[in-house]
């Protein structure tokens, strides 16, 4: 719910609103936010099939943390842009206490095999 009213605040108007003139990438990242926002109203009726995205969301937000704004931090170049995007980044670290990673964990891992068991036909 979080995560939908964020991006629909934000990354709605943005699309709404956008320009021909707008850088290219502009768009690509407001399409993909936009994708993300719609997954995530789907997340509200089949909350744990959409744990992916979630964690998708976390992900991202936590790379671009740690290769863009921390570097420009230790260099002291953070810029207002910077400190605006790692703010709505840092909004991303109540997920990694919600999120129930051993559910995820078990989800990906998919369904254990059954053991095979021994023909003697096999063996010879």
């Amino acid at each position: 719910m979080l995560l939908l009213a964020g991006l629909g605040l934000t990354i709605g108007p943005a699309i709404l609103t956008q320009s021909a003139s707008a850088p290219l990438m502009d768009g690509v990242v407001n399409a993909l936010l936009g994708a993300l926002a719609l997954f995530s109203l789907l997340g509200l009726w089949v909350p744990m099939k959409m744990l992916p995205i979630l964690v998708f969301e976390v992900v991202w937000k936590s790379i671009w943390t740690l290769s863009v704004a921390l570097p420009r931090w230790l260099d002291g170049t953070l810029d207002a842009s910077t400190i605006e995007t790692l703010f709505a980044c840092a909004l991303a670290i109540p997920f990694l206490f919600i999120i129930p990673w051993q559910r995820f964990w078990h989800d990906l891992r998919g369904p254990t095999p059954p053991r095979a068991r021994s023909c003697r036909y096999l063996e010879n």
